[in-house]
């Protein structure tokens, strides 16, 4: 009887070989997928979480100056309300210092290790952001959440009903303008002004103001743009962290 030696040809080893290797690649970036889908996940519910307890503590009276640990991710300038920030009075941004909120930091690290980042301001009642780098097609993007709501100038144009020549002032309408806030008004020689107080009347919207507007003004804003976050790029202070965008907070 003859025996049959019949085994693999070269051909068909090769075929085997790149098969396998093929899988192996598909598999290998599945893995890959999933683990960065999976760590993005866990950095959306660690600020989440975070948030939240922000948010519940300082109702309860923590101080939100307190919650800056390092100041690693401060602006080199930042404004709001028409006025430069002061850092360390009304402006901080760096690590978050965890125990203020009572919770462990250890269970709150990104999935890589790194430390979340937590930007600060006091004015208006006080907002924040907390930023992460999210993973996204073999590179990183920022993530924002928080409360801070920055404002655009020109979205803040009011105009003005009554009042002019005065120190006091009715808004038709007030386009989110607040106490403390640098306004600048129209007119051929503008006016830059603080408002030092602001309250809702029957005859509109009543600003008081530290200064006399000018008799042909018909309109106040913002001086300047508030600045698009509280927190500054890992390599350079200049550049603001914002949602989806290049510059990264760690």
């Amino acid at each position: 009887m003859k025996e049959n030696n019949a085994g693999f040809t070269l051909v068909e080893l090769i075929v085997v070989i790149s098969i396998l290797a093929i899988l192996g690649t598909i598999a290998f970036l599945s893995f890959q997928g999933y683990s960065a889908e999976a760590r993005n996940s866990k950095r959306i519910s660690n600020l989440g979480n975070v948030s939240e307890k922000i948010i519940f503590e300082t109702i309860q009276g923590v101080k939100i100056k307190s919650l800056v640990k390092d100041r690693t991710n401060t602006l080199s300038g930042h404004v709001y309300g028409g006025v430069d920030s002061i850092l360390g009075d009304n402006y901080d941004a760096g690590t978050i210092n965890f125990d203020a909120i009572g919770v462990n930091e250890e269970n709150f690290l990104d999935p890589l290790g790194n430390k979340y980042i937590i930007g600060i301001s006091t004015k208006f009642l006080g907002s924040f952001e907390l930023a992460a780098s999210m993973e996204k097609n073999g590179t990183f993007v920022g993530k924002i959440v928080g409360t801070y709501n920055p404002r655009k100038s020109a979205l803040t144009e009011s105009s003005i009903g009554s009042g002019f020549g005065e120190k006091i002032i009715f808004l038709n309408k007030n386009n989110g303008l607040r106490q403390g806030d640098k306004i600048i008004t129209d007119g051929a020689s503008p006016a830059t002004l603080v408002i030092l107080g602001l309250s809702t009347q029957n005859s509109g919207h009543r600003a008081s103001l530290d200064g006399i507007v000018p008799a042909d003004a018909t309109k106040i804003k913002l001086l300047m743009d508030d600045t698009q976050g509280l927190i500054a790029d890992k390599d350079d202070d200049t550049k603001v962290v914002s949602e989806g965008g290049t510059f990264l907070p760690y």
